[in-house]
């Protein structure tokens, strides 16, 4: 998603697929307790404001939800995405954003005029139950379709689908199909 919304003297894309486009501030606010959370949020905050952004997080403070994958404080907030704006660099999938905020981010990929597809996992471990995945989904097509963007029609919930796909079979054959098409499409209009 940086990629495609931040411009740079990268190497252009022609489409993007995004897969199980989970949400890393709910995921971590539903793996740790309140007072973890607002705790390790709290120290990274500490680190920035003291020059020291990309030192690492002490472990005792991260490995129950990175295990001991080193994680600085800078990428900390990216991921965590403390309130009350949460605005952190990396928050781009959460399902209680407003309207504003999707038009921002959703908006800014639909400009590109690359061709989109969302390939979200429908049975996403890291994406809480309450969460109604179509008509999120739904709503990142309808900011990207309204300035224009273009939207696969492969995109959409890939029934089954674990986070990673581990569990194979149909719903790993299901994504695989939608890939498939999407590069079909993408190479017919890119010749048309």
């Amino acid at each position: 998603m940086h990629y495609s919304i931040h411009p740079g003297s990268r190497p252009q894309i022609h489409g993007a697929i995004f897969q199980a486009s989970a949400s890393d501030r709910e995921v971590l606010a539903s793996l740790l307790s309140s007072h973890d959370y607002q705790s390790t949020c709290a120290t990274a905050q500490l680190y920035i404001s003291q020059g020291r952004g990309e030192d690492i997080l002490p472990f005792k403070l991260t490995a129950s939800s990175f295990q001991n994958t080193p994680l600085s404080a800078r990428r900390w907030i990216s991921f965590a995405s403390p309130g009350p704006d949460h605005n952190g660099e990396d928050d781009y999938f959460s399902s209680d954003f407003d309207d504003e905020r999707l038009r921002t981010v959703f908006g800014k990929l639909g400009k590109t005029g690359k061709r989109i597809s969302f390939l979200f996992s429908g049975s996403d471990q890291y994406v809480p139950g309450t969460i109604d995945k179509s008509k999120l989904v739904e709503s990142w097509h309808e900011h990207v379709r309204s300035v224009g963007g273009k939207i696969d029609e492969g995109s959409g919930i890939v029934r089954g689908a674990s986070h990673t796909l581990k569990e194979g079979g149909e719903p790993l054959e299901n994504l695989v199909g939608r890939v498939v098409g999407f590069l079909e499409r993408l190479e017919k209009e890119e010749k048309g």
